[in-house]
Parts: C-alpha cells; sequence; structure tokens
C-alpha cells in the first residue's frame, strides 16, 4: 500500500548525500586531476585539428555561454546579435550578398 500521507518513513533523512554518489564524485574527481596534469602533453602529441575540436569541447568549462539576444532590424540584410559575457558585446552581421 502506498503511503500517501506526506510523511517520510524509513530510508535516509533529508538532506542525507548519497554515499555512492559522494564515493563516485570523489574517484572520478580523482581521474580527472590526473588527466588534466597530462593534458598539455597529450594536446603536443596531437594533431592540429584534434587539439582544435578537444579545445573547443574544454572551453566550454572555462568561460560561460554568452546569452545571445538576436534583434532584426528595418533593413532586410541587417541583424544585431547581442552576446553577453557579464558585460555586452554588440555586433552587427551583414548579409554578404549585399556587397
Amino acid at each position: 500500500m502506498a503511503n500517501n500521507t506526506g510523511i517520510k518513513f524509513g530510508g535516509r533523512s533529508k538532506g542525507t548525500p548519497n554515499r555512492t554518489t559522494k564515493e563516485t564524485r570523489e574517484a572520478l574527481k580523482l581521474i580527472i586531476d590526473n588527466e588534466l596534469s597530462e593534458l598539455p602533453q597529450t594536446l603536443k602529441q596531437m594533431k592540429p585539428y584534434q587539439r582544435a575540436d578537444i579545445l573547443t569541447k574544454l572551453i566550454h568549462y572555462v568561460l560561460p555561454k554568452p546569452d545571445l539576444m538576436v534583434e532584426s532590424t528595418n533593413s532586410l540584410n541587417e541583424v544585431k546579435i547581442f552576446a553577453t559575457f557579464g558585460t555586452t558585446i554588440e555586433s552587427t552581421i551583414h548579409d554578404r550578398n549585399s556587397n
């Protein structure tokens, strides 16, 4: 029979961390720490396109993703894009066919 009372019976009390999750995170942290210390040497051994691929995947963990806002203008060949990384950067993109 299901517990429909809203009162918790048995199990972990609220807020108690899951021991397995904690142990897994600690093990993964050690593995990542070891790999990060070897990363510069590993990158030197890679071909340029492989290095670029790895670095573009890792950059998301170092730099925040920008908040993008696209604003259409009165011109058919112009779109304004606002990227925010804590400060606003304004860029205007023109249609390449208009030149």
